[in-house]
């Protein structure tokens, strides 16, 4: 399944959470995952928060710094 840009918002808000819990649960910290990722800690806050959202490749690279895909990453996957 393609993700657009459309879905990734319109899954993004409910599943702001999802990225928060998922990164607690790993033990990783804010600044840990941004280090992976090659964003800044801040970047990750504000994804958590609803205050931005991930582009589509930041989003592919969360994805696979956790080992899962980006549809499970954004909620999509009990839709489809």
């Amino acid at each position: 399944m393609q993700i657009s840009a459309m879905n990734v918002l319109r899954f993004a808000i409910p599943c702001l959470n999802t990225k928060k819990e998922l990164r607690k649960k790993k033990g990783v910290t804010q600044a840990q995952l941004a280090d992976a990722i090659y964003v800044s800690r801040s970047l990750i806050a504000k994804f958590e928060t609803g205050a931005s959202y991930p582009n589509k490749d930041t989003l592919e690279k969360i994805a696979l710094y956790f080992g899962i895909s980006v549809s499970e990453l954004v909620g999509m996957d009990e839709t489809i």
